[in-house]
Protein backbone atom coordinates (compact mmCIF):
# COMPACT_ATOMS: atom_id res chain seq x y z
CA UNK A 1 0.00 0.00 0.00
CA UNK A 2 2.95 2.13 0.73
CA UNK A 3 4.68 1.48 -2.63
CA UNK A 4 1.08 2.40 -4.09
CA UNK A 5 0.67 6.13 -2.08
CA UNK A 6 4.58 6.62 -3.21
CA UNK A 7 4.04 6.00 -6.90
CA UNK A 8 0.76 8.23 -6.37
CA UNK A 9 3.14 11.13 -4.65
CA UNK A 10 5.50 11.02 -7.92
CA UNK A 11 3.14 11.68 -10.47
CA UNK A 12 1.72 14.30 -8.56
CA UNK A 13 4.20 16.04 -6.57
CA UNK A 14 4.52 19.34 -8.98
CA UNK A 15 0.44 20.29 -8.70
CA UNK A 16 0.55 19.28 -5.22
CA UNK A 17 3.68 21.73 -4.58
CA UNK A 18 1.70 24.32 -6.81
CA UNK A 19 -1.27 24.17 -5.21
CA UNK A 20 0.67 24.52 -1.61
CA UNK A 21 2.82 27.50 -3.00
CA UNK A 22 0.04 29.34 -4.65
CA UNK A 23 -1.69 29.50 -1.00
CA UNK A 24 1.34 30.61 0.70
CA UNK A 25 1.49 33.53 -1.58
CA UNK A 26 -1.66 34.98 -1.55
CA UNK A 27 -1.22 34.60 2.57
CA UNK A 28 2.24 36.35 2.55
CA UNK A 29 1.21 38.61 0.47
CA UNK A 30 -2.37 39.51 1.69
CA UNK A 31 -4.31 38.99 -1.59
CA UNK A 32 -8.17 38.59 -1.95
CA UNK A 33 -8.85 34.81 -1.31
CA UNK A 34 -8.39 32.58 -4.31
CA UNK A 35 -11.89 32.22 -6.16
CA UNK A 36 -13.62 28.86 -6.01
CA UNK A 37 -13.29 28.13 -9.61
CA UNK A 38 -9.45 27.77 -8.97
CA UNK A 39 -9.60 25.14 -6.67
CA UNK A 40 -12.34 23.71 -8.73
CA UNK A 41 -9.22 23.67 -11.71
CA UNK A 42 -7.07 21.95 -9.81
CA UNK A 43 -9.51 19.81 -8.42
CA UNK A 44 -10.18 18.31 -11.78
CA UNK A 45 -5.99 18.88 -12.92
CA UNK A 46 -4.96 17.04 -10.33
CA UNK A 47 -7.23 13.80 -10.26
CA UNK A 48 -6.79 14.11 -14.17
CA UNK A 49 -3.27 14.01 -14.55
CA UNK A 50 -3.08 10.98 -11.84
CA UNK A 51 -5.23 8.87 -14.00
CA UNK A 52 -3.83 9.86 -17.59
CA UNK A 53 -0.36 9.07 -16.11
CA UNK A 54 -1.80 5.20 -15.68
CA UNK A 55 -3.07 5.20 -19.19
CA UNK A 56 0.39 6.63 -20.22
CA UNK A 57 2.80 4.28 -18.54
CA UNK A 58 0.49 1.62 -18.40
CA UNK A 59 1.43 1.13 -14.65
CA UNK A 60 -2.30 -0.90 -13.78
CA UNK A 61 -1.14 -3.62 -16.54
CA UNK A 62 1.58 -4.42 -14.36
CA UNK A 63 0.03 -3.86 -11.08
CA UNK A 64 -2.14 -6.41 -11.48
CA UNK A 65 0.24 -9.15 -13.07
CA UNK A 66 1.91 -8.52 -9.51
CA UNK A 67 0.05 -10.40 -6.14
CA UNK A 68 -1.16 -6.93 -5.39
CA UNK A 69 -5.22 -7.13 -5.49
CA UNK A 70 -7.51 -4.52 -7.58
CA UNK A 71 -8.98 -3.39 -5.05
CA UNK A 72 -5.98 -2.17 -3.23
CA UNK A 73 -4.86 0.06 -6.04
CA UNK A 74 -8.68 1.24 -6.12
CA UNK A 75 -7.76 1.92 -2.39
CA UNK A 76 -4.47 3.73 -2.83
CA UNK A 77 -5.84 6.34 -5.03
CA UNK A 78 -8.60 7.20 -3.00
CA UNK A 79 -6.69 7.26 -0.21
CA UNK A 80 -3.85 9.45 -1.39
CA UNK A 81 -6.55 11.84 -3.18
CA UNK A 82 -8.88 12.13 -0.28
CA UNK A 83 -5.88 12.84 2.23
CA UNK A 84 -3.98 15.36 -0.10
CA UNK A 85 -7.56 17.04 -0.43
CA UNK A 86 -8.43 16.97 3.32
CA UNK A 87 -4.61 19.00 4.45
CA UNK A 88 -4.63 21.01 1.61
CA UNK A 89 -8.47 22.28 3.30
CA UNK A 90 -7.29 21.86 6.54
CA UNK A 91 -4.47 24.68 5.69
CA UNK A 92 -6.16 26.50 3.60
CA UNK A 93 -9.15 27.07 6.43
CA UNK A 94 -6.47 27.52 9.06
CA UNK A 95 -4.26 30.56 6.96
CA UNK A 96 -7.59 32.42 6.27
CA UNK A 97 -10.67 31.41 8.65
CA UNK A 98 -13.32 33.65 7.26
CA UNK A 99 -15.70 31.63 7.30
CA UNK A 100 -18.43 29.56 10.43
CA UNK A 101 -17.32 25.56 11.06
CA UNK A 102 -20.90 25.28 9.62
CA UNK A 103 -19.65 26.47 6.36
CA UNK A 104 -16.53 24.76 6.93
CA UNK A 105 -18.05 21.21 7.71
CA UNK A 106 -20.91 21.91 4.19
CA UNK A 107 -17.81 22.89 2.38
CA UNK A 108 -16.27 20.02 3.35
CA UNK A 109 -18.96 17.30 2.96
CA UNK A 110 -19.22 18.91 -0.77
CA UNK A 111 -15.63 18.11 -1.32
CA UNK A 112 -16.20 14.61 -0.26
CA UNK A 113 -18.99 14.26 -2.04
CA UNK A 114 -17.18 16.00 -4.98
CA UNK A 115 -14.53 12.70 -4.99
CA UNK A 116 -16.89 10.09 -4.42
CA UNK A 117 -18.82 11.46 -7.84
CA UNK A 118 -15.79 11.62 -9.28
CA UNK A 119 -13.66 8.90 -8.86
CA UNK A 120 -15.52 5.99 -10.42
CA UNK A 121 -15.75 8.46 -13.79
CA UNK A 122 -12.43 7.90 -14.30
CA UNK A 123 -12.63 4.19 -13.72
CA UNK A 124 -15.65 4.05 -15.87
CA UNK A 125 -14.11 5.75 -19.15
CA UNK A 126 -10.98 4.48 -20.68
CA UNK A 127 -10.59 8.03 -23.01
CA UNK A 128 -9.02 11.00 -20.85
CA UNK A 129 -11.29 13.46 -22.80
CA UNK A 130 -14.42 11.62 -22.24
CA UNK A 131 -13.51 11.16 -18.30
CA UNK A 132 -12.40 15.24 -18.66
CA UNK A 133 -15.60 16.00 -20.14
CA UNK A 134 -17.80 13.96 -18.14
CA UNK A 135 -16.01 15.04 -15.25
CA UNK A 136 -16.76 18.66 -15.58
CA UNK A 137 -20.63 18.35 -16.61
CA UNK A 138 -20.80 16.41 -13.10
CA UNK A 139 -18.86 19.00 -11.47
CA UNK A 140 -20.89 21.71 -12.66
CA UNK A 141 -24.10 19.58 -12.13
CA UNK A 142 -23.39 19.14 -8.92
CA UNK A 143 -22.03 22.62 -7.66
CA UNK A 144 -25.13 24.00 -8.99
CA UNK A 145 -27.26 21.85 -6.81
CA UNK A 146 -25.13 22.91 -3.59
CA UNK A 147 -25.41 26.34 -4.58
CA UNK A 148 -29.15 26.14 -4.48
CA UNK A 149 -29.35 23.65 -1.10
CA UNK A 150 -27.07 26.53 0.49
CA UNK A 151 -29.86 28.89 -0.47
CA UNK A 152 -33.22 27.75 -0.10
CA UNK A 153 -32.92 24.05 0.60
CA UNK A 154 -36.28 23.91 2.26
CA UNK A 155 -38.40 24.44 -0.96
CA UNK A 156 -36.03 22.92 -2.96
CA UNK A 157 -36.45 19.14 -1.50
CA UNK A 158 -39.20 17.18 0.19
CA UNK A 159 -39.91 16.17 3.44
CA UNK A 160 -37.33 13.76 3.80
CA UNK A 161 -34.71 15.72 2.88
CA UNK A 162 -36.32 18.48 5.59
CA UNK A 163 -36.08 16.19 8.09
CA UNK A 164 -32.39 14.98 7.15
CA UNK A 165 -31.54 18.79 7.68
CA UNK A 166 -33.01 19.26 10.77
CA UNK A 167 -30.49 16.27 11.76
CA UNK A 168 -27.79 18.23 10.51
CA UNK A 169 -28.78 21.11 12.38
CA UNK A 170 -28.99 18.95 15.40
CA UNK A 171 -25.55 17.03 14.96
CA UNK A 172 -24.10 18.82 12.29
CA UNK A 173 -20.19 17.11 12.91
CA UNK A 174 -22.24 13.52 13.59
CA UNK A 175 -24.35 13.87 10.48
CA UNK A 176 -22.07 15.59 7.68
CA UNK A 177 -19.23 13.23 8.69
CA UNK A 178 -21.54 10.19 8.63
CA UNK A 179 -22.70 11.65 5.02
CA UNK A 180 -19.62 11.80 3.84
CA UNK A 181 -18.02 8.46 4.72
CA UNK A 182 -21.46 7.27 3.29
CA UNK A 183 -20.36 8.86 -0.20
CA UNK A 184 -17.16 7.68 -0.42
CA UNK A 185 -17.69 4.08 0.72
CA UNK A 186 -20.36 3.59 -2.03
CA UNK A 187 -18.07 5.56 -4.51
CA UNK A 188 -15.10 3.13 -3.28
CA UNK A 189 -17.14 -0.11 -3.79
CA UNK A 190 -18.43 0.90 -7.13
CA UNK A 191 -14.93 2.13 -8.70
CA UNK A 192 -13.69 -1.40 -7.18
CA UNK A 193 -16.34 -3.41 -9.10
CA UNK A 194 -15.94 -1.29 -12.12
CA UNK A 195 -11.86 -1.44 -12.09
CA UNK A 196 -12.49 -5.23 -11.25
CA UNK A 197 -14.63 -5.71 -14.71
CA UNK A 198 -12.57 -3.51 -16.63
CA UNK A 199 -10.05 -5.02 -19.07
CA UNK A 200 -6.42 -2.82 -18.45
CA UNK A 201 -4.67 -2.25 -21.77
Amino acid sequence: MCQLLKRDFLISWKIIGMAYLLLLIVYLLQLPNIPSGTYLFLFMYFIAISFYSDQLTHINRLLISTPVKRNHIVLARFLFIFLNYTVFYMVDFTLFHQESMTLFLLKYTALCILISISLPIYYLFHSIWIRVVVHFAVLALSTFVFILLLINPKNMFNFLIFVTLEFIDFQQVLALFTFSGIFLYVSYILSCFIFSKKDII
